[in-house]
């Protein structure tokens, strides 16, 4: 166990999984939701169509995944701090009962 104030690799490199899984689907549903728009709507050409598919993806995609991460990352520290909290304030309780104080 780290003696530092923030979670373990293994959670954290679940949450960044997680946030890019999110972003991934967010861009793809956001450049699919694009395609429709210019093509049905803007009655933009197919070239068009495709080059602001795959922009509107990768752009809606990253901020998506930066977003998701950084929410991820402060709800995870929040849970962990709440742990920690609980653990010490469950280790303080242990030691006035060990102690035999009245």
């Amino acid at each position: 166990m780290s003696s530092n104030n923030s979670p373990p690799p293994e959670a954290i490199g679940r949450a960044e999984t997680e946030s890019w899984k999110e972003g991934l689907f967010a861009g793809l549903t956001s450049g699919l939701a694009s395609g429709v728009i210019g093509a049905k709507f803007m009655k933009l050409g197919r070239y068009q169509i495709i080059v602001s598919t795959v922009v509107t993806s990768a752009l809606s995609g990253y901020y998506f995944t930066q977003a998701f991460k950084e929410t991820n990352m402060k709800q995870l520290q929040a849970e962990f701090e709440k742990q920690q909290a609980e653990k010490l304030q469950h280790m303080k309780r242990a030691g006035q009962l060990s102690t035999g104080a009245t």
